[in-house]
């Protein structure tokens, strides 16, 4: 499907993929001012008197901050990185009630031909046994619970539905990421970055 898509000009991907992509973000950002620091996680996000003022590292860092936006998984921000403090009923009913996207592994194969007519691409499901090592790695290295990879499963009941990205409880705080969005992806998450910086855009102009 993906195959005719592109041939179609219905799809694309980032010209030197990915790693391009997320570069061009990177320069953008610090080119504002922004300072990244790689190859290092949240532990807990700081809170003062109901106000979330920075975070600190897992190496024991600590940056403050007069906001505090939270793009990652959002289990480990709610039960970790904010001690399960503060559940909006929305998210408790989410961990309790949607199912999570299984992990997978993906193996595409191609050929080198040029292919001038329109052609059908076949999709197999093929039943595997994905070990604890797989997903303690993939865990290990992205962060994701129970490896789940684009977060909870879209289903009938949960379609149209989004979790909100506010915590009325904890002020100067925004949740963003595909995880407001059952089935995920980057383009939700992307609108959920946008939705954030509005967010505070118009704190700052009240």
């Amino acid at each position: 499907m993906m195959l005719s898509l592109f041939k179609d000009n219905n799809a694309g991907y980032p010209a030197g993929g990915s790693l391009n992509f997320v570069l061009r973000v990177v320069n953008k950002y610090q080119e504002l001012g922004g300072t990244l620091s790689a190859g290092k996680r949240v532990k807990k996000i700081l809170i003062e008197e109901g106000k979330a003022v920075g975070a600190e590292l897992d190496d024991g860092t600590i940056h403050k901050s007069d906001y505090v936006i939270a793009a990652c998984d959002l289990h480990t921000v709610i039960y970790d990185m904010l001690d399960g403090k503060y559940i909006p009923e929305d998210i408790k009913n989410a961990f309790e009630n949607w199912p999570l996207l299984k992990p997978l592994v993906q193996v595409s194969f191609g050929i080198k031909k040029e292919i001038k007519e329109k052609q059908m691409m076949n999709n197999y499901l093929v039943p595997a046994k994905i070990g604890a090592t797989e997903i303690d790695s993939y865990i290990k290295y992205t962060g994701v619970y129970r490896a789940a990879y684009e977060g909870f499963m879209p289903t009938k009941s949960n379609t149209n539905k989004i979790i909100s990205p506010i915590i009325k409880e904890l002020d100067n705080f925004i949740l963003a990421g595909q995880w407001l969005f059952p089935g995920g992806g980057l383009p939700p998450s992307a609108l959920s970055g946008k939705w954030a910086i509005e967010v505070f855009y118009k704190k700052e102009k009240s």
